[in-house]
């Protein structure tokens, strides 16, 4: 609980919740509890400053992994843009809507754009 009361202690630049719906055949009860989950994370984001859902086609495109359904292609996608974590299939997509939400961010001005970590060498004319 803690986490949730962070997020609005430091007012979050922005909160981004992938739209998702539910699964033909899913049960009733499981129906229920992910609808519960869901609606308690889209009342979070209300209160956490710039809010977004976001479908998982319009993120998936914006970082170049179209899954069709093949969860390796996010998990593939994540762990070139996050090579120092261990990323599964649990964790894939939430890393990428992260890193979406990170650079929407950065478009809107909430958020500085990173340095670049590599800069070419100049060269520079010498006189003499």
């Amino acid at each position: 609980m803690k986490i949730w009361l962070d997020l609005f202690k430091h007012r979050a630049a922005a909160f981004f919740l992938e739209e998702v719906h539910s699964m033909p055949g899913q049960g009733v009860a499981s129906c229920f509890t992910f609808g519960s989950s869901f609606g308690f994370l889209h009342c979070l984001g209300l209160g956490c400053g710039r809010f977004e859902r976001v479908r998982p086609q319009i993120w998936q495109r914006d970082l170049n992994c179209r899954t069709g359904g093949d969860k390796n292609i996010s998990k593939a996608r994540a762990m070139e843009l996050f090579p120092s974590m261990r990323v599964t299939h649990a964790n894939a997509d939430a890393l990428l809507i992260a890193e979406y939400g990170r650079r929407k961010a950065v478009s809107w001005g909430l958020l500085e754009a990173p340095k670049p970590v590599y800069s070419p060498r100049r060269t520079v004319p010498t006189t003499g």
